[in-house]
């Protein structure tokens, strides 16, 4: 198969429409505004999709918590914006986690086993 038609995931991604905060941290004229509500798309261990309707520049380092269940804890981590486009309802981004701890690591290995 030829490479430009591979998938590059490298993580299984379940498809997920949970609450979602964020935070954008690198960008000065956005680092005071309180925490935006969105929506997650899917996940998977290597990161997540977020819709919301803020467009979010590539690169850009962002805040992000979001629970995966009530009996989990919140999940509370840095991502980096791996791409952004504009959609019908707004914008979906592409982030990639670049902090996880063990616990929240499990916490998303977990949800994701049980969703299969």
């Amino acid at each position: 198969m030829l490479e430009i038609f591979k998938d590059r995931r490298t993580q299984k991604r379940i498809s997920q429409n949970l609450e979602t905060k964020f935070k954008v941290l690198n960008n000065p004229e956005l680092a005071e505004i309180e925490y935006k509500k969105a929506q997650m798309k899917n996940i998977s261990l290597g990161g997540l999709c977020l819709q919301s309707n803020q467009s979010l520049k590539t690169g850009n380092m962002v805040r992000v918590n979001f629970v995966l269940n009530e009996q989990d804890k919140k999940v509370d981590t840095f991502c980096e914006v791996k791409w952004c486009k504009r959609v019908i309802d707004g914008f979906l981004a592409g982030l990639s986690f670049i902090t996880l701890t063990k616990e929240e690591e499990e916490h998303i290995y977990n949800f994701i086993s049980q969703c299969n």
